[in-house]
């Protein structure tokens, strides 16, 4: 075998990376189809609920309330909002999103009327149980795809890293019903899809010792996330004529759409 060159080494590295680039914008060029742990209704648990509760703490410590109450409040300023409106959150899992938006309209004085969906119903146990100390939110059991809005009358809807979980064929679907719903404004705050945060997110699980139910679910969550034209292209079958999309810490995307 010849030897290594010394002055070949600044190429062949430039080369491997290069290699490895292109590696991983293929890898995340398109959202992957692999389901997550969450996904299947029937989760129960301890280990449920310990992922329930870690992602939450890391929604938390990542940005994610901040991009929640920031959307809401940018909802809250359409000019066809109700006096009293009535929030209806997809999704909601252990209610972590709604009892901070209920604690910030206590302290605001912001009358809302709260209602948390999700089709789980022990992760539904759960944010009952959480929620005993906020009486103003409702939760009810429902699959978001067949959700009857006439029904829930909704003022505001947001999809609080919600969107994710669904195919492109369901996540279409679901944006097109609920835009034609009451609501003068939907909120979607969901993950960018990125080698970046998922290398982070993955370190993180590591450091924190995380559950592998919130390592494995976490890891497919960003890979199943949005570019930022992902979701131009969602907001023009929302409400075309006014939406705010914008990015926000730590690696997410908070779109505003509103009549």
């Amino acid at each position: 075998m010849a030897p290594l060159s010394l002055d070949r080494l600044p190429t062949r590295w430039a080369r491997l990376m290069a290699a490895s680039r292109t590696a991983l914008a293929t890898r995340f060029s398109e959202r992957t189809t692999e389901s997550e742990t969450l996904d299947d209704l029937n989760a129960a648990g301890d280990e449920l609920r310990r992922s329930l509760r870690e992602l939450a703490s890391l929604n938390r410590w990542l940005g994610g309330r901040a991009t929640l109450l920031s959307g809401v409040k940018l909802a809250l300023a359409s000019e066809t909002i109700s006096d009293i409106p009535r929030l209806i959150d997809v999704g909601c899992g252990s209610g972590d999103g709604l009892r901070m938006l209920a604690q910030w309209s206590r302290e605001t004085s912001r009358k809302i009327e709260f209602v948390g969906i999700d089709a789980n119903p022990n992760a539904l146990e759960l944010a009952r149980e959480l929620s005993q100390e906020y009486p103003e939110i409702e939760y009810v059991q429902a699959n978001a795809l067949s959700i009857d809005w006439n029904t829930l009358r909704p003022d505001i809807i947001t999809a609080n890293l919600f969107c994710h979980h669904l195919s492109d064929s369901e996540l279409r679907r679901w944006l097109v019903a609920a835009a034609a719903s009451s609501a003068s404004a939907i909120v979607i705050n969901d993950l960018q899809r990125s080698w970046l945060p998922h290398a982070l997110f993955l370190g993180l699980c590591t450091v924190l010792g995380l559950s592998a139910i919130t390592k494995h679910d976490g890891s497919i969550s960003v890979r199943r996330g949005f570019t930022r034209s992902d979701l131009v292209s969602l907001g023009q079958l929302a409400h075309p004529l006014k939406q705010t999309l914008r990015w926000r810490f730590a690696f997410r995307y908070q779109l505003v759409t509103a009549r």
